[in-house]
Parts: C-alpha cells; structure tokens; sequence
C-alpha cells in the first residue's frame, strides 16, 4: 500500500503582502401522535459539513441544514437567508468558542452568536476578498479562511477586519481549496501546491518534495487532515499522502485505486481516538491508528464528497446531488437523508394534498409524491417529458391532475401511469399554456388564458369553450379557478372580474360591474386583477375586491357589499376562506368573521408578531373547526376559537418553517404549507381528533 517515500525539499522564499480583489466563484414515518412540525426545502447542492460534536451542520444552496441525531433518524431544521445568513448558499463552516462562521458564495461571510442567536457579517465592508469562501479553519484564536481566487485571508478581531494573503505572500495559487491548523502551524492546499505559513516573515512558504521524486506536493490540494503524528493530504491526481510532521517525511498511498477502486478522494476526517476517515468516489474508508492499523472499507457511492463531519455517534457524508448520508460505526448502519434532499427543484408552483399524500408542482421540474406512510419524497415526473412546467395541481381520488406551461397531464397513484394531452394531439385545446386546474368525482376543469377545458375522471376531452377577454403575460391576470362543491359550478377568477359556468344549464354567467371598481387610482392596475380572491360556500359566494368584500346570494342573485367606510375592519381586505358555515377575510386590522345570525363582522386583531404584515395564505380548518390558519412572510399563525375567546398562536420562521408561505392545504392529519423553496407540515394530534 505504502510507496513513495521522499523528504520535503527546503521552503521557498516569499514576498510582499497583497490584497487582490476580483469576483470568485465556487465550484461547483409514521403518522405522530402529538403535533409537530416537519419542513423540507431544496437545498440545491451541499458544499460543506462542520459538527460541533453533538450536531451536523450542512452547508446547502439554500442555507444551513442542521442535523440532530435520534435514535432512528436525525431531526431536521433549516437556516436560509431570511435568517439572516451570511448569503443564501453556505459553502464553508467553522465551529468557534459560543459561534459558528459561515462562508456564503461572492465573498460574504458572518459569525453566528448561539447565546443571542444573531449573526455578525464581516464580509467586503471588512476588507474579505470578493470570492467564495471554500474553508474556514479555527486555530485555537484566529479564525481563517480559504478562497476561490482570493488568496487566504485571517480575521482580526482587534480591528474587525480581515488581513489577506496571495500568490505576491507566496502561495502558490490564488485558488485555495483546503486549509489545516493545529494551533502552531497553518498549512493551506491550493490547486497548484501546499503551503505553510511563516510567522516570523508574515509570508507563506510552498512545501515541495524532493527533485528525483513525484512533485506529489505541486498537485491540487483537495483537502487537508491533522491527527498526532502527520498531515494528510487528499491531492486531486495522486490521491492520498501523509506528511510525517517531525521529520518532514512524505508517504504516498498510491494502491487505494487498486484496493478499494477509490478513483478518487474528496475529503479527510481525523477522529478524536486517531483513525483518519477518508471519503472516496465509492464510499468511506477507515484508516486505524494514524494509518498504522487497520484499514476498513465502508461501500458507498457513487457520490462527489463536498463536506466530512463527524458527532457523537456517527460519521457525516455531505455530497455534491445525492443529499447527507449518516454512517453509525457502532452498528455499521447508513441512514440516508434524501428526503431532505430530495426535491427535485426550489421553483415550487403549486401544492395539491389528498388523505393519504401530498404532492408538489415546480416550474421546469415536474411533481413530487409524498406519501404520508413512508415518509420520502417519490419523484412522479411524466417520462413523455411533459408537462414539467407545473403550474397547479388538483388531487381527486387516486388521479392527480396537471396544469402545466407545457400541457396537461394525468398521474394514476394506483398504477404508477401517466396520460398526457397536447394540441398536437388534440387541436381544440388551443394551446399547451394552463394555468388553473379543480376536480370532483364527475370531471376535471383546466383553465389557460382566455378558455376553459373540460374532461372526464378519465381524461377525455369533453368541451373547450372561449371564456373571452384579453391574453395577458402577466401571470396576475391569468385565469384561476374555484370549484363550488355544493353545487359542481366552477368560478373562473378573470382580469376584470369572474364567470361562472354554471353545471345545472351548461352555460357561462358572468359576475362582474362597478362595485369591483377600487376607489384608490391605480390599485387596479398595482394588482393586474380587480378581484383579489374568491370563495364558494353553501348559501352563496364570497369576493374579496380590491377594497371591498361581497356575497352573492345562490337564492336570489343579489348581491350584498361591504367597504372599508362601513366596516373599518375590512379595510385592504386580501383573502377569504370558509369552512363549517363560518367565513373568514384576512384584512389590515386582523381575521375578520362573519356572524350569519348578525348579519355583520368581527375581528381579531392581528398578534403583535404578524401585525403590518402581508397575508400571503388564509386556510379555515374543515378537520379541525375551531382553527383558521395564517402565513405570512416570516410567520405562520393559528386563530383557535377558545371556549374564553379567540387565541392566537404564531409560529416563527426560526422554528424552521417554510418561508413566505403561499398555500395552505388542511387534511385529516396533516396541514400542508407551501412557501419559497419547499413545503412544511403540521402533523395533528390524531388522538385529540379521536382518531385511534
């Protein structure tokens, strides 16, 4: 296994100190018994791992992901940039004393308080080079970092700004890749070399190995490892090698290839009881007793490594696509983290929930399943490669239906089949753009711009009418459907107003008039739609305007308005939903219900944590009926209709919610919540609803 064995030739010389800023850029269960919160986000790629002996934390393309082990499977939380991260991909961390540092892409880094729970950014206003940072090493006072293009840079702490080195200080290379420190000496990996730092000079010095010998110090230095005795190096074409750190002797590990096919390796690991834990394009390897023992293969892969960790009880694998693995030495177990990794795109469009699953809709990436009995993601994408533009969902039964940029579509949860209709195939569609799509037992409507489409169960074309008006771009105006369940009549939300296709004549009715007309100059067109939302009930239907909420009788026709001049409560009144013969309008004030037997409104004040705050969902709870939910940017909060009076209770975005949550979906045992990049879920307490 061992082979070349050469001594380390004399330290170059070095020079001046340099500060070279230019943009960088980094490469590349069961059902619970008593409520809980479940949030997944795409991450997009992982880029770093750091533990604090108790937690993982993964550095993704959408912030933190923090990983507390369990006994069958690590909880989860998220960090992103509403957080206020450093940036919102993390591509390098570091544990310090009471913080953590954080490197995010373009050259922004900060440094995470855990007692005040607050960041502190020290990125370009500190003098941080304007690339990615790729490591962060604590040397037991300084804390440095390692850059994209940028050199090396160490945080003074004295002037609250960093000091820089490049290749003018003597690295050899502007790209550093790795760093490592064992409190006397820093050592930095570059791809053309390794360094040490000279503090007598203030300068870097490269480290190359002897003339009749492989240069295998001059290749790129993928990562860096320290255990007692030596400095292990992972070099992008000579794999591993180790520095003997007392005479300066250098090793070459040139059979790993041969002996566990590890093409390549991507990062080191040095445990606290000696063994060296190396990551490989097949798995992990475990080099015993500084290398001297016992070495152990651990199969796994294929996989591009990005980050090594190690907690208590286990070692952590973060990799470039195929999400965090979690390897338990003690019972040789892998537990496999793609659910948290596991959607497919952060462009969530549209969420759609049955019973028993939950699905999600992304823009260019298709729909993904979440049955509620496993507890993974499932990727449901058509194989036809269409539609993958999902605009809206609609579950009915075991169909899912597809409204998409690029056609519509038809998911058999039973049979794990799709069907697919285009124009090409049938011309009276008009076009492949939709926009809206509501189900019942009896059929399926999808609306595009300008037409409403109806079809069987099955999918069969039955009609396409012309709703009319005018083709806009701005995806404002384009058509959304409601679907009374009551009586099967079908609401179609338009620019101007709305129309009903009424099921009982087959014909369309058109609600609309100057009552839907603001009295603000320009809201219309702020909004790009005169009516803001739209509910169906049992007595009739209920619009919220631009500034005025008003029910349509389905007895008489009539039409009964309110406005802020005669309800200030309902003062910029945006949603409304109703479940159980109670209505619900979020306004500016707060959750506005209409008492039927009044015939007039109450409010609950907003709590303080949301209060000026846009509502961007509004859900009245069919399962739980006491309950109304609310989302906002930042929050998501839930009026309980208290025996002693309403009570609200807010749930922050630190909790590790979904932001800016958009949809809200009540079912028998879950709440689903739709926001920016990913979706969260309430898990009931089934036994408070007497479910056994």
């Amino acid at each position: 296994m061992i082979s070349d064995r050469t001594r380390l030739g004399r330290p170059a010389g070095s020079v001046r100190l340099a500060l070279l800023l230019l943009v960088g850029l980094f490469l590349a269960p069961a059902l619970s018994a008593a409520p809980s919160w479940q949030t997944f986000l795409y991450g997009g790629n992982s880029y770093a791992a750091a533990s604090d002996g108790t937690e993982a934390w993964i550095g993704t393309g959408a912030g933190l992901r923090i990983y507390t082990p369990q006994p069958a499977a690590a909880r989860v939380r998220q960090m992103t940039s509403d957080d206020d991260l450093p940036g919102p991909a993390i591509t390098a961390l570091a544990f310090v004393p009471g913080g953590l540092w954080a490197g995010a892409t373009g050259g922004a880094v900060g440094r995470y308080d855990f007692e005040t729970k607050t960041w502190a950014h020290y990125g370009s206003a500190a003098r941080f080079p304007s690339f990615t940072p790729t490591r962060l090493v604590w040397d037991g006072q300084d804390i440095w970092a390692a850059t994209a293009g940028g050199g090396v840079a160490r945080f003074s702490p004295l002037r609250a700004e960093w000091e820089v080195w490049d290749r003018a200080d003597g690295l050899p290379s502007d790209q550093v890749l790795s760093l490592a420190s064992d409190g006397d000496a820093i050592w930095a990996g570059t791809d053309r070399g390794l360094a040490q730092y000279q503090p007598r000079t203030h300068t870097w010095a490269p480290l190359s190995a002897a003339a009749d010998q492989i240069d295998v110090l001059g290749d790129a230095i993928l990562d860096l490892a320290l255990t007692t005795n030596y400095l292990w190096l992972a070099t992008y074409t000579f794999g591993l090698a180790r520095i003997d750190r007392t005479t300066g002797e250098l090793v070459s590990y040139d059979t790993l290839a041969r002996d566990y096919a590890a093409g390549r390796i991507f990062r080191l690991l040095a445990a606290p009881n000696g063994d060296l834990w190396i990551a490989t394009n097949s798995g992990l390897i475990r080099a015993a007793a500084e290398g001297t023992g016992a070495w152990t293969a651990h199969p796994r892969g294929p996989w591009e490594v990005t980050g090594l960790t190690a907690t208590d009880s286990a070692i952590w694998v973060a990799t470039g696509t195929e999400g965090v693995y979690e390897y338990r030495p003690a019972t040789d177990t892998w537990q496999t983290y793609r659910g948290q990794e596991a959607l497919p795109s952060g462009a969530l469009s549209a969420l759609a929930a049955g019973p028993d699953a939950g699905y999600l809709g992304f823009h260019g990436a298709g729909v993904a399943q979440f049955p509620l009995a496993t507890g993974r993601w499932n990727a449901v994408t058509p194989p036809f490669g269409a539609p993958l533009r999902v605009i809206d969902l609609a579950v009915q039964d075991r169909w899912v239906y597809v409204a998409g940029a690029d056609g519509l579509g038809l998911y058999d949860t039973r049979e794990d089949t799709w069907q697919i209709l285009r124009a090409i195939d049938y011309p009276e569609l008009k076009g492949d753009d939709w926009t809206s799509v509501v189900a019942n037992e009896t059929g399926v409507w999808f609306a595009g711009p300008g037409r409403l489409a109806h079809l069987g169960p099955d999918f069969a074309p039955r009609w396409v009418i012309d709703l009319g008006g005018e083709t806009s771009l701005d995806p404002r105006a384009w058509p959304r459907l409601r679907l009374d369940r009551h009586t099967g009549d079908v609401w179609i939300i338009m620019a101007t107003g709305a129309v009903r296709w009424e099921r009982a004549t087959n014909q369309l009715q058109t609600l609309g008039g100057d009552w839907l007309q603001p009295t603000e100059a320009g809201l219309a067109e702020r909004e790009g739609r005169l009516i803001r939302d739209l509910q169906p009930d049992a007595d009739g239907v209920w619009v919220v305007g631009l500034d005025s909420v008003a029910q349509f009788s389905k007895v008489d026709g009539g039409l009964t308005l309110w406005t802020a001049d005669a309800v200030p409560a309902l003062a910029e009144p945006r949603l409304v939903s109703s479940a159980a013969g109670s209505v619900w309008v979020a306004a500016a004030a707060g959750l506005c219900r209409f008492d039927r037997r009044l015939g007039g409104w109450e409010v609950a004040p907003w709590p303080a944590e949301i209060a000026g705050q846009v509502v961007g969902a509004l859900a009245a709870d069919a399962f739980e009926t006491r309950l109304v939910w609310v989302a906002t940017a930042r929050h998501v909060a839930r009026l309980e209709l208290a025996a002693d009076g309403p009570e609200w209770r807010v749930y922050p975005r630190r909790t590790g919610l979904v932001p800016a949550v958009s949809q809200i979906i009540p079912t028998r045992s879950v709440v689903w919540f739709g926001g920016l990049g990913g979706v969260s879920l309430y898990r009931r307490d089934l036994g408070a609803l007497g479910v056994p």
